[in-house]
């Protein structure tokens, strides 16, 4: 089953470098976006948290550009490669939220929060270190808005 490959990411190329950045817009496959959210080598973790943000904000407004029926035959294929709790009919049951076009916000974050941890090198390794409490906190405080 195919569906329409409206999906696309605009990307800045040689930002990081001071080399000026040039703009591009592309629609990738699905194994592009899976190797350009994934890559490690070229920046930092949270560059890459945030790339992954992307590619699933690109999902996103791709879906609502889906009539409902496509997206329920959607639905349906995704529920049978992953492993969830949620049923068909859960899933049916969200469908409205984006289909149609209806406005949809999504608010994306990451843990540790910005200013809530601290680097440090253990057994020779850097690692970020969280102020777990603090975290904890602004989870309930992002999960509850």
């Amino acid at each position: 089953m195919s569906y329409p490959a409206s999906a696309t990411l605009a990307i800045s190329a040689g930002a990081e470098s001071g080399t000026g950045a040039q703009r591009r817009i592309f629609s990738p496959s699905g194994k592009q976006a899976l190797s350009y959210s994934r890559i490690r080598k070229i920046d930092s973790d949270f560059q890459r948290a945030g790339r992954q943000q992307k590619v699933l904000q690109a999902m996103l407004e791709s879906a609502k550009q889906m009539n409902f029926f496509t997206m329920a035959r959607l639905a349906w294929t995704c529920l049978r490669e992953v492993r969830t709790d949620l049923t068909l009919g859960d899933l049916n049951a969200l469908l409205p939220l984006a289909a149609g076009g209806r406005e949809t916000n999504i608010s994306m974050g990451r843990v540790p929060f910005d200013g809530v941890y601290e680097d440090a090198t253990i057994d020779g390794m850097q690692v970020l270190r969280p102020d777990l409490e603090r975290n904890r906190t602004l989870i309930r405080r992002f999960l509850s808005n």
